[in-house]
This record gives C-alpha cells, sequence and structure tokens, in this order.
C-alpha cells in the first residue's frame, strides 16, 4: 500500500428474522444509520454490498439507499440447485 493509502473493509449483514419483522423499516433504518455512520464519522468515500439476483427485497432495500449494481460475480455461491450468481452494489457518497 502506498504511503498515504487508506483503505478500510466492513463485513456487515440484515437479517431479520421474523416474518412480522419484515416490511416494518427495520432493515432501512440500520442501513441509513449505517451509511450515515459509514461517511460521517468513519469518512469512507463508497459502501458496497453483495446480494442474490433472486432476493428482491435486499434489492429494493439497497436501491432505494442509493445503491447501484456494478457488476456480478458468475456462479458465486453453491446452492441446493447448483451455483448461482451475486450481484454487486455500490453507493458512493
Amino acid at each position: 500500500m502506498a504511503s498515504g493509502t487508506l483503505s478500510v473493509a466492513v463485513n456487515y449483514r440484515i437479517l431479520i428474522h421474523g416474518a412480522g419483522d419484515r416490511g416494518r423499516g427495520f432493515a432501512s433504518d440500520a442501513l441509513d444509520v449505517l451509511c450515515r455512520y459509514a461517511r460521517q464519522v468513519l469518512g469512507l468515500h463508497q459502501l458496497w454490498c453483495s446480494v442474490a439476483p433472486d432476493n428482491a427485497a435486499s434489492l429494493t432495500l439497497f436501491r432505494r439507499a442509493g445503491f447501484v449494481e456494478c457488476g456480478r460475480k458468475r456462479e458465486w455461491r453453491r446452492t441446493p440447485d447448483g451455483w448461482a450468481d451475486e450481484l454487486l452494489l455500490q453507493k458512493i457518497f
């Protein structure tokens, strides 16, 4: 790494387990707090996430928060049905 270069990685997952708690804004609120903290406190330039293409709820969540698709990892994760792609989404502040 060049002198003065800073790279930060954070692994963060949002899971709303109970079906009765889904759709109530908890994940949206958590993502909003994370984005503000990443920008204002940590001084990060961007965030990114990986989402399964068939996970409509997560894609909607991240897109509403300003994330845009920036790539696709082909046959990235193994499922009971075989190998599946994963989408990369990015938010630049």
